[in-house]
Order: structure tokens, then sequence, then C-alpha cells
């Protein structure tokens, strides 16, 4: 063993300058083969391949491997050059098995081996480094694959153009740094990484092109002040995907908070471009949560508060985005009429309060009347226009306000004609409506209910329409006489009218 050591530091001493000198030719990793063949003729590297030539069985093999393993306790360049060369040389020792056996000598654990070897390498020559990266997560495939200090070690240290490089090596199939399983895990520990770091990283996770559902469940931990990187690269690859129920359910479950458009940015968006879908999807979500078996009382009486927290979130996201949706189309849709209706009926009276500017979109649907047997069946006419006409009464309202507050002389509305304008108005103006304009709509009088006419009385225009020939054919005819008393005055005076035509046609004849 003293001679072992003491072989060692020779060899060190001998081999200084060829471990202290940077052996990778290129500032690429991108190199011909003539250059890596002769960046491994040192004579360190001629030790490699003898360990590499020499057969298991060889009884030469065991003192040479133990003599590289000392060496390699001693300095930390011995692991990741044998890396370089089993990659540069392309042996045929069934690739990096000589170096698995090294770390058994070495007595260490192959993971934290190949991961000091690899610190140690990105320390000393980067761009070696990130030469060794592909046949790292091919060789080690169970160690590299999802390894998070791993993935640290290697956005820490590249620029963009070696970052090209790796992704060039993904798209054509040579490269995989992920799995499925250990994803949240990478994408959880990211988020302490600095800014650079974490845009190289999802860089990767776009070329892999991983699906945004490995990825949505990070959501709920995302905060907007403190994990912006994260957040604005969901927010680029929600961009490029439809909706769906999985995803409306984790961005409807997020929680907005001050200055955070993460949900009201993509759906948004989404109303944009797949405003029908968009539309059903939030309604099925909204009916999933606010509705369970009707045997499960008990625990329905305990979900109140769970339900109510659940409304309370999409009432949020609802108004939200009806404040920075410039087009409103979107809440004039059927699905989304019958949404925001089912929203008023669970809603609170302190969230109908609270959002009542939403609520507002929502049209008090009457029920539809039964039809006449034999009657053609008619579809029954949508909501569509509701915000359409919400904004119309809110004009006239407002100008009419504006009138009434500049016009010293109310005759104007005292009229009949403005009187029912005005009554009209406050039946069809919102609740928000008829508090910002209860002056106004107090001038509309409150209209008594008509009496019923008495049983054979005609009706003031039946009255009005033969008065005049009543007039004149009988002077005495009042305002008391009845119907049936006027009609056959007006008959009368046709027929005489018609007897007088026939006697003169008569005596004309004569």
């Amino acid at each position: 063993q003293d001679m072992a050591s003491n072989l060692t530091i020779i060899l060190l001493c001998i081999l200084e300058d060829d471990l202290s000198k940077k052996v990778f030719p290129s500032t690429s990793y991108c190199v011909d083969e003539e250059e890596l063949e002769d960046s491994i003729g040192t004579p360190l590297f001629v030790m490699f391949r003898n360990l590499c030539q020499t057969a298991e069985e060889d009884p030469n093999r065991i003192p040479l491997l133990n003599l590289l393993a000392e060496m390699g306790a001693n300095n930390s360049r011995i692991g990741y050059s044998m890396i370089y060369y089993l990659k540069a040389s392309k042996s045929v020792d069934n690739r990096m098995s000589s170096y698995r056996e090294y770390v058994r000598a070495l007595g260490k654990d192959l993971t934290g081996c190949l991961l000091s070897d690899l610190k140690s390498c990105q320390s000393d020559d980067v761009n070696m480094f990130c030469y060794l990266i592909p046949d790292i997560y091919t060789q080690f495939s169970n160690i590299a694959i999802g390894n998070s200090d791993l993935l640290n070690l290697i956005v820490s240290c590249i620029d963009s153009l070696q970052l090209q490089d790796l992704v060039s090596h993904v798209m054509n199939g040579t490269l995989k740094m992920f799995r499925k399983d250990s994803l949240l895990s990478i994408l959880n520990a990211s988020l302490e990484w600095e800014t650079i770091e974490q845009y190289y990283l999802w860089q990767l996770l776009t070329a892999h092109n991983i699906p945004i559902e490995q990825i949505i469940p990070i959501l709920p931990k995302l905060e907007y002040n403190y994990h912006a990187e994260a957040l604005t690269n969901i927010m680029l690859y929600l961009q490029r995907e439809s909706p769906t129920s999985n995803l409306i359910k984790h961005i409807l479950s997020r929680e907005s908070k001050g200055n955070d458009f993460f949900v009201v940015s993509v759906l948004n968006y989404w109303s944009q471009n797949f405003s029908d879908k968009l539309s059903e999807l939030i309604s099925s979500y909204l009916t999933s949560k606010v509705s369970s078996p009707a045997k499960r009382t008990k625990r329905n009486a305990n979900n109140k508060v769970q339900i109510s927290s659940n409304v309370e979130l999409i009432l949020a996201h609802m108004d939200l985005l009806r404040q920075r949706n410039k087009n409103l189309n979107f809440f004039n849709s059927e699905t989304m009429q019958t949404t925001l209706v089912q929203l008023q009926s669970i809603a609170s009276d302190t969230q109908k309060t609270k959002y009542s500017d939403l609520l507002a979109l929502a049209e008090e649907l009457d029920p539809k009347p039964t039809p006449k047997r034999g009657a053609k069946n008619t579809k029954a006419k949508n909501a569509n226009n509701k915000v359409q006409i919400s904004s119309n009464v809110e004009l006239i309202l407002a100008h009419m306000d504006l009138l009434r507050q500049r016009n010293k002389n109310l005759n104007f509305f005292n009229s009949e004609t403005m009187q029912t304008t005005l009554v009209q108005l406050q039946s069809i103006a919102s609740d928000t409506q008829k508090t910002k304009y209860s002056d106004l709509l107090a001038l509309a009088e409150e209209l008594d209910p008509k009496p019923t006419p008495k049983r054979g009385a005609k009706n003031t225009k039946a009255k009005s329409k033969f008065s005049n020939v009543s007039n004149a054919n009988n002077d005495s005819n009042t305002e008391s006489d009845s119907s049936e008393d006027e009609i056959p005055l007006v008959k009368q005076q046709k027929t005489a009218n018609s007897r007088k035509k026939r006697k003169q046609i008569g005596s004309d004849s004569d």
C-alpha cells in the first residue's frame, strides 16, 4: 500500500503539466476527429487506453485500476479525464464500463462520484463539460435523467451557443434529459435558481415537447411576485394550447392576488380564440364544484364553506375577465348566460353585492309559455344581446339624468310619454343603475292599476272611434252611450243612405 501511494505521488508529479492544462481542443464541443485524436495522446490517456485494452481476466488489470483509483483520490481531474477519453476514443469497452470499475475501486457511490467529477469538469473546462453531456445522459440514464443537481450544473454554466447545441441534440433524438415521474421535483427545485438558469431550463423543456399536463400541477405553488420566470413560461405554454377540462380545473383553482393577472390573461386569450369551448368548460367546472350526490347530504353540509370558496374564486376570475376583456361577446353566449344565472342562484348576498356588475350581465330568463295545441313550436330566444341592452340603457339614463340636472323646468318629465318612458327604464335597469340614477327614476309616477271595465262597457278607443258618426246623426248622443247603442246608429245611417240612393235611381229611370 505504501509503495502504491508513493508511486501515485510520483506519477502525479510527472503528469502535473498534462493535468494542469486544458485538454479539449476547441472553444466549441463540435470538433473534428483529428483534433480529438491528438488531444488524447498524452501519457495520462495512454494509461486509460491500457486499462480499456486489458482483458478483465488479465491479472495486470487490477493493479492498473487500483493505481488510477489512487491517483483519482488525490486529483479530481482523473475521473472526468477518463470519461472524456472513453468518449473521444470511441472505446469498445462497453461504453463507460471502465469508469464504473474505477468508481468501485475508489469505494464510492456511482451517482455521487459521477456528479462530483462532472462538477470538477464544469469548473475546469466548460466546453469539455458540454461535450460530455449527451453521453452522460445516454450511458448513465438512470442517474442523469431527471436529476435536478445535474441540470442545475448544466444551466448554470452554458451560454446561448451551448444551449443551442443541446437543443439540437434533443431535437435530433440523441439527448433526453427529463422523465415524467421526476419532472415536478425538477420544477420545484428550479424555483430557487437564477433567472437565466430557469429560462435555459424552460428552453430545454420546450425542446423536449413536454406536455403542459405534466407541468400545470405546479401552478398552485407559484407566487406571481416570486416565481415570474415559471409563470411567464407556463403562460406561453398555455398560449399554444387549447383549453381542456384538466387545464381549466388547475387555472380556475388558482387564487388571484394583487397584480397577478396570470389567470385572466390565459382566459382572455382563450375567450378570443376558443370562445364556445371555453364557456362550456367553465360551465362544466362550475357544475362539478357545486353539485354532489343527494345521498351525501351530511357531507354537503360540511362542504358549504368549500363550495362558497369555489364560487368566490370563479366569480373573482370572471369579474376580472369582464374588466379586462373589451369584447364582451364571450359573456353573451348561451352557455355563459346559463353559467352566470347559475352563479347568481348560488352566490351569497355578499358575493351578489361584490360582483353585481358581473351578475348583471345575466338576463332574467322568463319561463317558456306552453305552446297551444296545433301551434308551431318555435325556438326560445337566447339572451345574446343582454350586454348591449345594458349598455344602451346606461347611455339613455346618463343623458336623461344630465337633462334633469340642467333643465330647471321639469314639465318635460311630467308628460305622459316621458312618464311611461321612465317607468320602462325603471323596469329594465340593473340594481346598480337604479342606485346610480335614483333621482331621475324617482320622477316616474307610481301608476295606479286601471279599473276593470263593467260588463258590456266599451273601451275608450272604441268609444272615440264612433263618436263622430253618432254626433252627426243624433244630437242628443252623450258620452254615457254604450257601444251597443252606438253601433246600430251607424248601421241605420248606412241603411237610410242606401234607400235614398235606390229611390233616386228609380225616379231617374221613370
